[in-house]
């Protein structure tokens, strides 16, 4: 698994909309999490935000960048974190638009109606590809 995971090329990864790796918590760690229900509630908010937004029942996942860009315009210096982060790590104009996408996402799910810096922030950790310490095992993998 560690040597396929190895093999994948920018152009794969670049398909991805964002990466996510678990980590065991383990059975008897206390934590409180949201229920079910309320992240249910919070889904259903924001897609009720979304439909309202786009009408025709599309989704942020789904809408034209064009109207993406007209009904949730960036400020200037979110349009700049972004196009540095991309540059940095060579990320595509495609990782960029996901970017807003996700960001938006987020926004919604967080019942704020302007992407924040900090939506912003979370969609490009979201966005980060494993370390190659993680693949090959270093934080958490593998571990209980």
């Amino acid at each position: 698994m560690t040597n396929y995971q190895l093999k994948l090329s920018g152009p794969i990864l670049d398909k991805l909309d964002f990466v996510l790796s678990l980590q065991s918590s383990g059975l008897k760690e206390k934590t409180t999490s949201e229920s079910s229900l309320d992240i249910r509630k919070r889904v259903e908010k924001a897609r009720e935000l979304q439909c309202s937004r786009y009408g025709n029942n599309l989704r942020n996942g789904t809408v034209s960048f064009q109207q993406l860009e007209r009904t949730g315009g960036l400020t200037a210096e979110q349009l700049n974190r972004i196009g540095r982060v991309c540059f940095e790590r060579k990320w595509s104009n495609r990782t960029q638009v996901k970017l807003i996408r996700i960001a938006r996402t987020i926004a919604d799910l967080q019942g704020t109606p302007d992407k924040s810096m900090m939506a912003l922030e979370e969609a490009i950790e979201w966005k980060n590809p494993p370390s190659r310490l993680q693949i090959i095992g270093g934080e958490g993998v593998g571990q209980t």
